[in-house]
């Protein structure tokens, strides 16, 4: 389930479909030493087993979980070389989830043929490599829950199965076993809700920064338009008024009776109080 902090706010085709990418990426950024571990350890094993088992028994084994190892390795290199499209990932997934899928079904393997070895620390060295690798899987894996079920599954349950059969407290290590594995599984399903969250709000916070920009370079655009539309009306309006009051001017220069001069000075007087009235709104409007 998801965290109930996170939004319950439906996510638009776009961001979902980028964060199922971007959770198949995750796959390929996880660290090298993974990798090199799950090449270590079956040579660390098989060391320990001495002469509990022959190399013939042993020896396949170790050759298979190194091999695909190595094989895996050679997959990441080759994916950051090739650097793929987002419509090529879900070949890359497949592929990478069928080599962590043979990983940990050659655990399996080990969990149930190198368990009871006669040897009390062999047996437990083995259980806790198993755990060991599945607790670090949890996170390299989690960003594709299918990969880390099967991988769980596959690694885990023939022990388990194992245990189950031997009798007497068996069933009682077998419950244990199964316990430790869904509590793996809830555990990378938390952190797969959490790295959706994480991209979805790193996602949608870009389209907010890029819808912020296009509105911002709209409304400059506008206010752009706007001066220029402010500047033509202050030079078509003030342009006549002006000829207005220079007419008026010379007309007081004219011989006038005195009724004509006074018609006269009250049309000045209303011209200069116009054009007063069309600067303060021109004015007004350059500062809004």
């Amino acid at each position: 389930m998801a965290n109930p902090v996170h939004s319950n706010t439906p996510v638009t085709p776009e961001i979902a479909a980028r964060i199922e990418t971007e959770m198949t990426r995750i796959l390929y950024r996880s660290p090298a030493t993974g990798l090199i571990v799950n090449g270590t350890l079956p040579i660390l094993l098989a060391i320990e087993l001495g002469d509990a088992l022959s190399w013939g028994e042993k020896g396949l084994w170790v050759v298979l979980t190194t091999l695909v190892a190595v094989l895996r390795t050679v997959l990441v290199v080759s994916y950051n070389r090739a650097n793929p499209t987002d419509d090529q990932l879900k070949r890359w997934r497949l592929v990478y989830i069928i080599g962590s899928s043979m990983t940990a079904a050659l655990w399996g393997y080990a969990g149930v043929y190198f368990f009871d070895v006669g040897n009390t620390f062999s047996s437990l060295l083995v259980v806790m490599m198993i755990v060991g690798l599945n607790a670090g899987a949890s996170r390299s894996l989690a960003s594709v829950p299918i990969s880390y079920r099967i991988y769980v599954v596959l690694s885990i349950a023939p022990a388990c199965i194992l245990f189950f059969m031997t009798g007497e407290s068996g069933w009682l290590l077998s419950l244990v076993t199964f316990a430790y594995g869904l509590f793996l599984v809830s555990n990378a399903r938390v952190q797969h809700s959490d790295l959706q969250y994480l991209y979805r709000l790193i996602f949608e916070n870009e389209e907010n920064v890029a819808s912020l920009e296009e509105a911002k370079n709209k409304a400059e655009d506008a206010n752009r338009s706007k001066g220029d539309f402010l500047a033509t009306m202050s030079h078509e309006i003030r342009t006549p008024m002006n000829g207005v009051i220079g007419m008026l001017q010379i007309l007081k220069g004219t011989p006038l009776s005195r009724e004509q001069s006074s018609h006269v000075k009250v049309a000045s007087s209303s011209a200069h109080t116009l054009l007063r009235l069309l600067n303060d709104i021109l004015d007004f409007s350059k500062i809004s």
